[in-house]
């Protein structure tokens, strides 16, 4: 009984960390790439969906946080994270990916001041099945950085320009601790690959390897 109740404890925390692991594989640079289950967060003008990948190589890891979005995004972006400590974080747009998919959208938007009350009357708007094209940002986030974001939390985040930005506050922390979870996840796979010695992969795919 003791070993049936052990059992069932590892195989749902596998399964926890399977179900929140959406690729695990060789990136087109040779690279092994996971990438966790990105979370959906509305903010001024949309859904922004946010979370972590890591990139694995011979000598180091590189862990980039990722966020998407049906904005389009561009090289100039920024993404400001402020801690419950007062720590600013700023990360740069170091990579964009982009595509589509099928199906429906919600637009968020401000509406006017309602008479009388000084509320402001917010909208959605559901757009029906259709193709909808989306952009990602990655921006490389140092392990001392996560430790941070870990530790104290994050109670404020603005993605955008000098010239425009979207944004979401806090009053308890939500994105930080759902980025500690997501690390952790990803962590366990590296120390435990699906891919063994996927660090070394590479050098079989490379197109100088035995010419």
């Amino acid at each position: 009984m003791r070993n049936l109740l052990l059992f069932m404890v590892l195989w749902c925390s596998f399964s926890s960390n399977a179900q929140s692991i959406k690729f695990d594989g060789i990136a087109e640079d040779g690279r092994h790439q996971i990438n966790g289950k990105l979370k959906d967060y509305r903010m001024d003008n949309g859904v922004f969906s946010i979370g972590l990948k890591v990139y694995e190589s011979d000598t180091d890891f590189d862990w980039r946080l990722v966020i998407s979005s049906t904005k389009k995004f561009t090289k100039d972006y920024i993404v400001l994270v402020k801690l419950y400590n007062g720590q600013i974080l700023e990360l740069k747009a170091d990579s964009i990916q982009s595509g589509s998919y099928t199906g429906s959208r919600v637009t968020y938007g401000t509406g006017m001041i309602i008479p009388g009350t000084g509320m402001v009357n917010n909208f959605s708007i559901t757009a029906p099945n259709s193709v909808h094209n989306w952009t990602a940002i990655e921006s490389c986030i140092k392990p001392e950085q996560l430790d941070s974001i870990c530790n104290w939390g994050i109670s404020k985040i603005r993605v955008g320009t000098e010239y425009s930005y979207d944004g979401k506050e806090w009053k308890k922390d939500q994105l930080g601790k759902y980025l500690g979870k997501s690390r952790k996840i990803l962590q366990y796979r590296l120390d435990n690959p699906v891919i063994k010695n996927a660090a070394k992969v590479r050098y079989s795919r490379s197109v100088h390897n035995d010419f």
